[in-house]
């Protein structure tokens, strides 16, 4: 009996010290986050350890956002979110923007009061002649001062650093962890045996330049999906170094919608690929406009950039920057 009430008030001291936990938002003033990184979980849908009080990233709706030290305190107060953006955008263009051109924000105010009179971004160090700023995700570990500004930007905050030697790191995804369960959640119909994160900085920098272009063409079309593909084992390697080629991966799907890379929004469409076990790819892809395809398109009509069956479950992509493959799953 006593121990039953010993795990029972364990359980509760448990429960009120997560009700004390602090989860960061954008929104606030207070920018303190322990974790410096924006909150990848909130961004893609939800966070579930956020809403149990226990995520140490901030919680913000977009991949980034600027901070301002308080003079006084020294505590870091989020910047609103239309001056994070302008902050952000002579961020990502150093070219145009020189560190004796950065932007003036004038006597905009933050919610605490804080007036910016002059609050200027110096791109090597981060530090301005009026106030200290900072963009949270804080840059890796790893990497060199001066910051390289657009390779910074496009790095998922999430990722283990890398040396500059490595092409691919391939990351076991603990299986306890909130990213597992969210990609397992995904894929029901398989029996996981593990997952594993695909980190190649080359393939993901390709993505990113195809997803910007895009953005300033057609910022409506951009239509960004996580979809699936189902394949052999011995082809993890490969797709993982080189990403996915229709040529080598592709033979089992045929043609029927185009001669292209085929993908899927239903994991069990996917998981009739694994032969001999097998594994499925969740993947990022840039679908943007689509049209219903045929099995001589060697690419989409003018206007389009997929082609998909009359369902529109199939997606299929005829040029390799335009998906990343984030995970393995594997059976």
């Amino acid at each position: 009996m006593k121990y039953v009430e010993s795990v029972q008030r364990e359980r509760e001291l448990n429960e009120e010290k997560a009700l004390e936990r602090k989860v960061f938002h954008a929104d606030e003033d207070d920018g303190e986050v322990e974790v410096p990184q924006i909150c990848p979980f909130l961004l893609n849908d939800r966070c579930v350890d956020g809403e149990e009080g226990r995520c140490q990233r901030l919680h913000a709706t977009t991949s980034y956002h600027w901070q301002v030290r308080h003079p006084e305190t020294g505590k870091w107060i989020n910047l609103s979110k239309i001056q994070s953006f302008e902050l952000e955008k002579h961020f990502a263009d150093p070219i145009n923007h020189t560190p004796s051109s950065w932007l003036s924000i004038g006597a905009s105010p933050v919610s605490s009061g804080l007036l910016l009179a002059e609050l200027r971004l110096f791109k090597a160090n981060l530090t301005g002649s009026e106030r200290k700023v900072r963009r949270r995700p804080a840059p890796p570990k790893s990497s060199p001062a001066p910051i390289d500004a657009p390779m910074y930007k496009q790095f998922p905050s999430h990722w283990i650093p890398m040396s500059d030697t490595e092409t691919c790191r391939m990351v076991a995804i603990d299986s306890n962890s909130q990213e597992y369960r969210k990609i397992a959640s995904l894929i029901t119909c398989f029996n996981i045996r593990q997952i594993t994160r695909v980190q190649n900085p080359y393939l993901w920098e390709m993505y990113q330049n195809k997803k910007s272009q895009l953005l300033r063409e057609q910022p409506t079309a951009v239509n960004e999906m996580d979809l699936f593909h189902g394949t052999s084992s011995i082809n993890i390697i490969s797709i993982c170094l080189r990403n996915f080629d229709w040529r080598l991966h592709g033979s089992a799907n045929g043609s029927a919608f185009g001669k292209g890379v085929y993908f899927t929004s239903n994991p069990q469409t996917a998981a009739g690929y694994c032969r001999g076990g097998g594994c499925i790819f969740v993947v990022k892809v840039l679908v943007g406009n689509s049209t219903v395809g045929n099995q001589f398109m060697t690419h989409p009509p003018a206007g389009f950039h997929s082609t998909t069956d009359s369902s529109g479950r199939i997606i299929v992509k005829y040029h390799d920057q335009d998906y990343y493959p984030l995970y393995v799953v594997e059976s």
